[in-house]
């Protein structure tokens, strides 16, 4: 009980915070390559379900236009007319 509330706690942030100030500026810079790139937000924000059945916001890197339809990816006949250029190079990156 004291490591899943304490030590695992621990690790996780002493993990956390380094990766994040190592990823900051690559992750800035995607940012501003898809700011100017195409219209509307850098983030798209999905609700998703964790434990419990509770739901939570998930923040992604914007790959499609903010016309897109909102449907699930294999429902699109031609996905290509709505995906972004810098946002085809980003799902092409994250496999």
């Amino acid at each position: 009980m004291v490591y899943r509330k304490f030590v695992k706690r621990l690790l996780d942030l002493l993990l956390a915070i380094p990766m994040l100030i190592i990823l900051l500026i690559p992750l800035i810079i995607v940012g501003i390559i898809i700011k100017l790139t195409s219209e509307g937000p850098v983030l798209f924000i999905q609700e998703r379900y964790g434990r419990n059945s509770k739901p939570f916001a998930l923040y992604k890197f914007r790959s499609m236009t903010n016309k897109a339809p909102v449907k699930a990816n294999s429902e699109f006949e031609d996905i290509t007319s709505y995906v972004t250029p810098f946002g085809m190079f980003i799902r092409k990156q994250r496999a």
